[in-house]
């Protein structure tokens, strides 16, 4: 137990350090890549962390034993191999060997026996019990939450019916190759369009008079989620946060992925449209960045807010000359894996009989 707790806290630790790697490096590579790079590294952290495969010592280069003192007390079984000493007090009839406070602080002055001291097997199990029951309240209340938002934008939503809308949404369906995309709702609620439901996913529309040209853009922007499982990589994001809610960097992380999602997005609308267009979808994304945009849990939607608008609009200006490569990522990964299998903690018992 002692070890899988170290190599949790070493995952995490690395996990820290690779997030503000990437978070300083994403600001000298924004001019040259996409942000393609750091969704890939969102989601090896998060795999990592969610499935943590425990690491041979065999390869490791740093192998860092933490010593686990254990007494062992002799059971007294014949009174005649106790002798009494004048400073000691045997209880012949329990069996418990009574010391006077002069030897009794002969052991306590050990570095291992202070009164106060405990174990590094018993450190584990509090830091197990106090980690799991976090993360089941955690969890919970993310379940409870997205349930009932989602509940809430269902009840509120009805199907659109006007032809024009649904011929826009039609064609764009077609361009994208999506043979069953997901249904087509109004909500009076919201205030931005967006896509939501994990195993069926809708897509809502506002109640606000668009274009057909507008309406051709969001299509494209929230297909986009669609075609790239966006939804299930912020769940997956999420849950890993929430799992590990003892790491601060994990929400960093969550908030700069989905940063690169609409990004990621925006890129697939820029590349399709021309410039009258591409001049129409910043006005788009400015009215809807005006709003007081309210989003569901685990949502996808054309602007939650979270990114400020002059950064999005440089990146769409800029991707031209971005390349769309995943070599700084697999970098990143590499030294994940490097340092993770580098450093191997484990508990060696030292075993030390009581005297008496």
């Amino acid at each position: 137990m002692t070890d899988f707790v170290l190599h949790i806290l070493k995952l995490n630790l690395i996990a820290g350090f690779i997030i503000l790697l990437v978070k300083l490096l994403s600001g000298s590579l924004k001019s040259r890549f996409t942000a393609q790079w750091k969704y890939f590294v969102w989601f090896m952290i998060s795999l990592i962390l969610l499935v943590p495969v425990p690491c041979s010592g065999d390869f490791a280069l740093f192998h860092i034993k933490t010593p686990v003192h254990t007494e062992t007390l002799k059971n007294v079984q014949d009174v005649s191999h106790i002798s009494a000493a004048p400073d000691t007090l045997a209880d012949v009839s329990s069996g418990v060997l009574r010391e006077t406070p002069e030897r009794a602080g002969q052991h306590d002055s050990r570095p291992d026996g202070g009164l106060f001291s405990i174990s590094y097997d018993t450190a584990a199990k509090i830091f197990l019990s106090v980690w799991l029951l976090g993360a089941v309240l955690r969890l919970s209340c993310e379940i409870f939450f997205y349930c009932r938002s989602l509940r809430r934008l269902q009840k509120m939503s009805i199907p659109v019916y006007q032809s024009f809308t649904i011929q826009a949404y039609t064609h764009v369906c077609r361009i994208k190759g999506i043979a069953s995309p997901p249904s087509l709702m109004q909500n009076a609620g919201l205030s931005t369009p967006l896509l939501a439901g994990l195993f069926r996913p809708r897509l809502y529309l506002p109640a606000k008079g668009y274009t057909a040209e507008e309406l051709r853009l969001i299509f494209h922007h929230e297909l986009s989620h669609y075609i790239r499982r966006d939804l299930w990589y912020k769940m997956l994001l999420r849950l890993c946060a929430v799992i590990y809610w003892f790491n601060p960097f994990l929400f960093l992380m969550l908030k700069e992925a989905e940063n690169d999602v609409e990004n990621l997005c925006d890129a697939g609308v820029v590349r399709r449209c021309s410039s009258e267009e591409h001049r129409l979808y910043r006005r788009l994304l400015l009215k809807t960045a005006a709003l007081q945009n309210r989003i569901p849990y685990t949502a996808a939607s054309l602007n939650d807010n979270n990114m400020p608008f002059k950064d999005r609009i440089l990146y769409m200006q800029n991707l031209r000359h971005l390349k769309r490569s995943l070599v700084p990522g697999i970098m990143v990964i590499l030294l994940l894996i490097t340092v993770n299998i580098s450093f191997v903690f484990s508990t060696s018992a030292d075993n030390t009989p009581a005297s008496g």
